[in-house]
């Protein structure tokens, strides 16, 4: 292994002593430089663990860089029980410092979770996303910026699998230099970022994201209690549920289909990744001479069972393309694979986290601002679910009898306790009518008034489902011939068909009930023109420019863009404004409150029995008076003993 800076091994007290005085001299040097008493210095921080679930995880070593050429790897009897006073000093005396780490929630999580006191990071993952980077990995980073190569981890511990290793497994000489690696070039890219930060960058940074680092990571490491009763009867439902339908859905293509045939296998075109369906190894669909295009909306015959049976078992039937064939046999075939994800990838999943499950959430995941979640990847397996997608009743579903109802039952809050869900109500829309100034969203709401209504009183709709349907489908979707296939594919999910000539009579209905919405499309298509990005009303920045060509390829690619360019301001604001909520509500959180999940516009969180009301009216006024818009903010609120069985305030 060769490393791309200096580094010292610190695997003894005496050596953890004397490093410790080093950096108290290096802290007051740089006071002394600074001509300042309370100046930090920046040092480059990373722990090495046994475990990427912070709530599981055990310190193996700690790596600490103050010079951009060189750096510390701590551990052996400094981290054991020996050394437990004297790491503590030494973490003591790094909030002396400014701490960078990349990835901080992960850094602040393995030291709450281990006992260390608390140190408040930076993060060079937050101003890489910032800036617009690409990609986000240390390694990547390190690579495009720096010109380092760092050592892949595989290198210390092997590829996933049961013989992957752990670190604590490693000789602490090959960990060294990696580590003390990571916290070096961490500290270079943090010196180099600062240099081209706008001071709506650090706005952003130090007042949205970088506040609910330690938000996060309590809440990863605290878990939402499982139902273990809960997740038997689900299991059983969905198995059954599952049954059921795939019986009537093979009775609906053939009463004669004989039941217990192999599941059909498929086949792709190497070529142009076309699908190619098959049973008992003969081919079903489509057409050989199929295009690209049509291969993927291939129609389903409805008298042939061996297609029904291959659209069953093949992960491409996506639903969207179930519902473009909309006939009762397709639906079906759609509402059985929602099933069979139930099933097969979220109680699959629960049942093997046992009495907790923890979620792994991301600050900065998305290009507007939004949070993203995953479950966890241990040794290549699956570990516990993206707890921000878990699905609520689909639009089709009979409401209070609804599958997923089955799943979301299975969260429980903690004995003798309540879990709150407090939900933005129509922030996207409200930031919509405070960004485009139109005045007749922009009245809706200041008159209180119901905006479906409203949209049904200016468009001249009498049914509410295809008012609800503009509302929420056409905000995004400048381009008239995307916002009628968006509107056709939100009406076929509720049972209603349109014509394509109707879905365009109701985009321009949309348009009409708010006009001026079309003028917000020109504003942000002109400053992806002039200026290459679009930003929130914070000024979070997303840079975007478009294709120059007179192609088929350019136009579609531009209009993306234009897509993704109105969405951001919109979207990207209602995540700063839940963000900024959020780290008000942590600061003044009393300590009866537990945090449980975030799913886009809510907040999720515990309580004791009897104090939810409390608790609801702690946190409402907070949130609704976060920022101050053209129209006033609003949020809804239920409690109950799980996530199903909720009652409104």
């Amino acid at each position: 292994m060769s490393p791309n800076a200096g580094w010292e091994l610190v695997d003894t007290l005496e050596k953890l002593d004397d490093f410790t005085e080093r950096l108290v001299s290096f802290i007051a040097a740089s006071r002394s430089l600074a001509a300042d008493p309370a100046y930090k210095p920046v040092v480059g921080f990373d722990y090495e663990t046994t475990d990427l679930r912070t709530f599981r995880t055990h310190v193996v070593g700690i790596a600490v860089s103050w010079h951009v050429a060189t750096g510390s790897y701590i551990t052996g009897v400094c981290v054991g029980p020996l050394g437990e006073e004297r790491i503590a000093n030494l973490m003591r005396t790094l909030r002396s410092c400014e701490c960078v780490a990349h990835n901080a929630v992960y850094e602040r999580g393995v030291g709450d979770h281990n006992g260390l006191p608390a140190i408040e990071f930076h993060d060079t993952m937050f101003l890489a996303r910032l800036l617009g980077e690409e990609h986000l990995g240390l390694k990547a980073l390190a690579l495009e910026h720096l010109s380092v190569t760092q050592v892949p981890i595989t290198d210390l511990i092997g590829l996933p699998g049961p013989d992957q290793l752990t670190m604590d497994q490693v000789d602490p000489k090959l960990v060294a230099p990696y580590a003390a690696d990571d916290a070096v070039s961490t500290l270079r890219l943090w010196d180099l970022f600062q240099e081209t930060l706008s001071p709506a960058d650090i706005y952003v940074y130090e007042n949205i994201d970088r506040p609910l680092i330690p938000v996060i990571a309590e809440m990863q490491n605290e878990g939402i209690a499982l139902d273990k009763t809960a997740i038997a009867t689900a299991d059983t439902g969905l198995t059954k549920l599952l049954a059921d339908k795939r019986t009537l859905i093979l009775g609906l293509s053939n009463p004669l289909m004989v039941e217990g045939r192999e599941p059909a296998p498929l086949k792709k075109d190497p070529d142009r990744v076309k699908p190619v369906y098959s049973v008992d190894g003969r081919r079903v669909g489509p057409p050989v001479s199929a295009s690209y295009k049509a291969a993927w909306a291939w129609e389903l015959n409805p008298a042939s069972p061996t297609q029904v049976q291959a659209l069953l078992d093949s992960k491409d039937a996506a639903a969207g393309t179930l519902e473009d064939m909309a006939t009762p046999l397709s639906i079906g075939i759609r509402d059985y694979k929602h099933l069979y994800k139930l099933k097969t990838s979220y109680l699959a999943s629960l049942a093997n986290c046992g009495d907790r499950i923890h979620g792994s959430w991301n600050i900065v995941g998305t290009g507007t601002g939004r949070l993203s979640a995953s479950g966890y990847n241990v040794g290549g397996n699956k570990w516990g679910i993206n707890l921000q997608t878990l699905p609520k009743p689909k639009s089709y579903e009979e409401k209070g009898n609804a599958e997923s109802d089955l799943l979301r039952a299975c969260f429980i809050a903690d004995p003798g306790c309540s879990l709150i869900e407090i939900d933005y109500s129509q922030v996207e829309l409200r930031v919509l009518a405070h960004i485009s100034g139109d005045e007749n969203l922009t009245q809706a709401y200041l008159d209180d008034r119901d905006v479906h209504d409203e949209m049904m009183r200016h468009s001249g709709l009498a049914d509410r489902r295809l008012a609800k349907i503009l509302n929420f489908g056409c905000a995004y979707e400048p381009n008239d011939g995307s916002a009628a296939w968006v509107v056709k594919r939100a009406a076929m999910s509720q049972g209603l068909r349109l014509s394509e000539k109707e879905c365009y009579a109701l985009v321009a209905q949309y348009r009409d009930a708010w006009p001026t919405v079309r003028q917000y499309y020109g504003l942000i298509d002109e400053l992806i023109k002039k200026q290459g990005y679009v930003e929130t009303l914070a000024g979070r920045k997303l840079r975007l420019s478009y294709e120059y060509g007179q192609g088929a390829f350019s136009a579609k690619k531009n209009r993306a863009t234009l897509r993704e360019g109105v969405n951001m301001p919109i979207q990207g604001t209602a995540a700063d404004i839940i963000k900024m909520a959020w780290a008000k509500l942590h600061a003044m959180k009393p300590d009866w409150i537990q945090w449980k999940n975030m799913v886009h516009d809510s907040l999720v969180f515990q309580t004791p029995i009897g104090r939810e009301q409390e608790g609801y009216d702690w946190a409402a006024p907070i949130m609704e008076n976060i920022v101050k818009l053209s129209v006033p903010l609003k949020v809804d609120g239920t409690y109950g003993p799980n996530w199903k069985d909720q009652v409104e305030f």
